[in-house]
């Protein structure tokens, strides 16, 4: 597995790659493994931390969401839209083993080359700036959504439940 400065790396010339308007920050003595971790060493309100989702399908199809915190993901409705039945969250065994990502590492740069599909949840956009992993638990990544939607050419669609 990749070490977080590799991993960061990446991240970081993909951000040059796509003239992403980005900022990587480091938080290397608080690890963010959650919304409420991301809070909390970040200083932001849950609707502007990114989560990156990532489900598979019980054929092994794989699916990713981007959304902003404070949204809570229609799995079913996710299904629905890419064509998979029965999608389940990818453990934290399986995104070491099968995706070579700690938990707390799933940046949104990466995601595409992780699942065969990726959509990014529409009240995403209405957020001025997000901050999501930068491929480490200890490091974030400061972007603008609409930038990032546009750089990775990603589906936007209603996922959210009411």
């Amino acid at each position: 597995m990749a070490s977080d400065e590799e991993r960061v790396g990446r991240v970081r010339s993909l951000v040059e790659k796509h003239g992403l308007d980005a900022e990587i920050i480091w938080h290397r003595e608080d690890p963010v493994l959650s919304l409420e971790d991301a809070v909390r060493v970040h200083g932001l309100s849950p609707g502007n931390v990114l989560k990156c989702l990532l489900m598979k399908g019980r054929k092994g199809r794989v699916v990713a969401v981007m959304a902003p915190g404070d949204v809570r993901i229609d799995v079913k409705r996710l299904g629905e839209l890419a064509g998979v039945r029965k999608l389940s969250f990818v453990s934290g065994e399986e995104l070491r083993e099968r995706f070579s990502v700690e938990p707390g590492g799933l940046d949104p740069l990466t995601l595409p080359g992780m699942a065969d599909l990726v959509f990014v949840e529409r009240s995403l956009l209405e957020r001025d700036w997000v901050m999501g992993s930068a491929g480490s638990r200890y490091c974030g990544l400061r972007v603008k959504p609409g930038e990032l939607v546009e750089a990775l050419g990603v589906p936007v669609v209603d996922v959210a439940k009411p």
